[in-house]
């Protein structure tokens, strides 16, 4: 899997990401949560984590919250939880965790 296209791996009931989605072009990203979507099951999870805001660093793609609620809305989830939490860094990062349910 390149990031782009996620495997066909027939119907799923949870998906789970980390430190992937802010590494991939904002578009690549929105389009595998969407192919998630067409592979799971009605009630069935997706959690994944990203980064957010514009920092401009390296692999650093723009996600905002409001971009991860229209991808999730796309793939036919609904974001239940939406988790900011500030590493202890000295960067300026927040870690944005996602949790939907597909409806």
């Amino acid at each position: 899997c390149d990031g782009r296209k996620f495997p066909d791996v027939g119907l799923l009931r949870f998906t789970y990401s980390t430190l992937m989605f802010q590494h991939i072009p904002r578009t690549a990203a929105a389009d595998y949560i969407k192919q998630i979507g067409e592979q799971t099951v009605s009630r069935g999870g997706l959690l994944f984590q990203t980064l957010e805001g514009t920092g401009g660093d390296f692999l650093w793609n723009e996600m905002t919250e409001d971009f991860v609620r229209e991808a999730c809305a796309a793939g036919d989830f609904d974001v239940v939880e939406l988790e900011r939490v500030k590493p202890n860094t000295a960067d300026n990062v927040t870690v944005l965790w996602v949790t939907a349910v597909k409806r």
